[in-house]
């Protein structure tokens, strides 16, 4: 007979709080089905960043779209067999998961890189020439 007890996290909802808070305050929608990954977005003179925490994905298990302003990134973690396994503790989260983020027109569109490292998605963002800063001479 085992001892084990079952343990729920009690801070699940309370993130879910502040990824709402969170998303409306810097234009960013999070449409959660099944989980949703932690993000890094910082912005930098040429642009923007985003870092995207996806464990045990592939980079195939993952798609980026851009348009009208709104960059989204969908993809899906699926479940282990689970077949004659009895498990004593389940913390990971699987299933679909889709994040956007509303970026003002300032974006250079075509100039979208990604690039996918140890389970870290990365998304650069560059700006349009016209939107970066520039130093201008006094005649």
């Amino acid at each position: 007979m085992t001892n084990l007890v079952r343990h729920t996290p009690s801070l699940r909802r309370t993130g879910t709080d502040l990824d709402r808070l969170f998303d409306s305050f810097f234009g960013t929608t999070t449409r959660t089905e099944g989980w949703s990954p932690r993000v890094d977005l910082s912005e930098r003179e040429a642009g923007y960043v985003l870092a995207l925490d996806l464990p045990g994905l592939a980079k195939e298990d993952v798609t980026i779209t851009f348009e009208d302003g709104l960059l989204t990134v969908a993809g899906e973690r699926t479940r282990p067999e689970t077949e004659g396994v009895t498990y004593y503790r389940h913390e990971r989260i699987f299933g679909t998961f889709t994040r956007t983020f509303r970026f003002r027109s300032d974006i250079n569109a075509e100039g979208i890189t990604a690039t996918f490292e140890h389970g870290v998605l990365t998304i650069e963002i560059p700006k349009s020439e016209a939107a970066q800063p520039r130093t201008i001479k006094i005649s």
